[in-house]
């Protein structure tokens, strides 16, 4: 055994069909998934020979036998690691690229880190809504005006190779929301409950007007939220100020709780077995 691949339950096309897919296994898989690994090593050094490339993969190979000690000596040189093996060609590039944020608020500031691997000497940036949309440098600085979904793409690339990756939808540019509910009518002294649903990163922050009066609560995970209120008189809540984790943000909605009093109203006495007969009332 030179090197293994993953081969269980792999999802493949199927003969006879342009839409038939299936989960199939053992070397119809782990063979083929070898052989795209050496086509991609030829694609980036077209001059490299069949030893060259069994030992570029062989030497990337991952350790897998402390988690197989039942198969030791019968793994080869270990499982395939494609993304390993491609280090191994003088000169090639293997475009990637991280960001220090992917889910922001409007007019946040991004810093997006170079990660390809090999010897890129130049970089070429597009980044769709935001400012700017395009950068040479190696770790660009960039912010995004407008909510929505934004890509990225790079080109890396020195004077022999250059590799291209793209991300849809890396960017999530938001506005955080809540919204207040909760109509109820209530006896003077018992309480009710507001519900709260945000949208947005916890933990959230939220000021509640009623009145004169302002209620405040801040490092709030639950979502949605339930603030227990118990008014004396008859109340409108709207909330008055809002925020995520990243910023502030919009929000609507109001909640009107009435409050009811309890009177009683006495009929007579001793009508059965000495007790009094009373009917207790809701009188607003």
């Amino acid at each position: 055994m030179g090197i293994i691949a993953p081969g269980l339950n792999i999802w493949s096309t199927l003969a006879g069909s342009t839409s038939s897919y299936s989960y199939l296994s053992v070397t119809s898989m782990a063979c083929p998934l070898v052989a795209g690994a050496c086509g991609l090593l030829l694609s980036k050094q077209p001059l490299f020979s069949p030893n060259a490339i069994e030992n570029c993969l062989k030497s990337s190979a991952d350790d897998i036998y402390a988690l197989n000690p039942a198969y030791t000596g019968l793994l080869g040189a270990g499982r395939l690691n494609v993304f390993d093996a491609i280090k191994c060609v003088s000169g090639s590039v293997f475009a990637d690229f991280s960001a220090d944020k992917t889910s922001i608020c409007a007019g946040m500031v991004v810093t997006v880190t170079n990660m390809s691997v090999g010897s890129a000497t130049g970089w070429n940036w597009s980044f769709a809504g935001a400012n700017p949309s395009y950068s040479a440098l190696k770790n660009p600085i960039i912010s995004y005006p407008s909510t929505g979904r934004y890509a990225i793409r790079l080109i890396a690339f020195n004077a022999n190779d250059a590799d291209t990756i793209i991300k849809l939808n890396y960017i999530d540019v938001y506005m955080p929301m809540a919204a207040i509910s909760g109509n109820a009518t209530i006896v003077a002294g018992q309480s009710t409950n507001l519900k709260l649903n945000f949208t947005g990163n916890s933990p959230f922050s939220f000021n509640i007007t009623v009145g004169t009066n302002t209620i405040s609560q801040t490092n709030v995970y639950a979502n949605p939220c339930f603030l227990p209120v118990s008014p004396l008189v008859n109340s409108i809540y709207s909330i008055s100020g809002f925020a995520d984790a990243n910023c502030s943000g919009s929000f609507s909605g109001s909640a009107l709780v009435n409050v009811t009093t309890l009177t009683s109203t006495f009929l007579g006495n001793n009508l059965e077995n000495g007790f009094y007969s009373v009917i207790s009332l809701y009188q607003k």
